[in-house]
């Protein structure tokens, strides 16, 4: 951890505003975000003893409960801060504080976090809200808007839906529940999702980007479930309700995929414009179906949806406040 901090440090060093081992930072606005996942899997095990191995001090929603290695790293910029979860998070925000204040530190939230998924849970007595109150008091507590009086607090915190497209865990991994409804009547659908960050951001005071969405979509017969071409429907749902995104405090959406079978606005196959046979399902959909007819001009794996959609939204945006 001695190594983690100086490497964190130095981070800071080269995104800061001034000069160190020769090296002149960058100074203007950047965001960092700390760890992905890592808040989330801390969270469970304080949650759940079993979880956490014999590294917490006791169970319940309370960062300072898991240990952590920080003053005992024998790093001299994190002497002053305990040794579990909350004071690795503070000590971040220090390094922060001492070499690079233009840098917005954001804090990841998990959708499984509180150890129910709200992604995935088929419960329909599962509230996305009392979720994402106990996620959000965790992120509170864990230096998101709670810290001494010395040290600042996280400016975000993030959020992603998903790590690849929902094709491809269906249809590659066999997982049918990572379709989310989009009429939003059967969970898991995006109103829960939508009640769950939106009591994150509530709980921390803080604003929310989502990142890592998946790029493929139920538009274009391009994306037809195949290698490179997988199906989703969040990235049509997000462009379709940014209003709604905008008021559970979201002021921000960074799609890519997570892994490299799922689906990208680029030719990642390599196989030029493609416009296969369209498909009908009811993937996403809690009742009738949905077909993918319109027929791509462009080599991108997701018929150019992105690049469609963006630039509509461009020419009409919705604030993102």
């Amino acid at each position: 951890m001695a190594a983690y901090f100086a490497d964190f440090a130095t981070l800071m060093q080269r995104l800061g505003a001034g000069t160190s081992g020769g090296v002149t930072g960058y100074g203007a606005t950047t965001i960092v975000q700390v760890e992905p996942d890592l808040s989330g899997y801390a969270e469970q095990a304080v949650l759940s003893s079993p979880s956490c191995y014999g590294f917490c001090s006791g169970t319940g929603n309370d960062p300072t409960l898991l240990h952590a290695s920080v003053a005992s790293s024998g790093d001299a910029a994190a002497a002053g801060y305990p040794d579990t979860y909350q004071g690795f998070n503070l000590a971040l925000l220090h390094l922060r504080d001492v070499y690079a204040p233009n840098v917005r530190l954001a804090f990841h939230v998990s959708n499984w976090a509180t150890l129910r998924d709200i992604g995935s849970d088929p419960d329909p007595s599962l509230s996305g809200a009392t979720q994402g109150t106990l996620a959000g008091d965790f992120a509170a507590a864990s230096g998101v808007s709670q810290a001494p009086a010395n040290t600042s607090t996280y400016d975000l915190v993030f959020n992603d839906v998903d790590d690849r497209d929902a094709g491809y865990y269906k249809y590659v991994d066999g997982r049918p529940d990572a379709f989310w409804d989009r009429l939003n009547v059967t969970v898991p659908d995006f109103a829960r999702w939508e009640d769950y960050l939106g009591a994150v951001t509530a709980a921390t005071g803080r604003r929310a980007m989502v990142w890592q969405v998946p790029l493929g979509n139920q538009y274009f017969d391009t994306d037809n479930n195949t290698p490179g071409h997988y199906q989703n429907n969040r990235a049509e749902y997000f462009f379709g309700h940014m209003a709604e995104l905008s008021s559970i405090g979201v002021i921000g959406v960074l799609y890519g995929r997570g892994n490299a079978g799922s689906t990208t606005n680029t030719d990642g196959q390599g196989d030029g414009v493609t416009n296969p046979t369209p498909i009908c399902d009811s993937d996403g959909l809690s009742s009738g179906s949905i077909c993918n007819t319109h027929v791509s001009t462009v080599a991108d794996d997701d018929g150019g949806y992105l690049r469609m959609a963006a630039a509509a939204y461009e020419a009409s945006p919705v604030p993102m406040n």
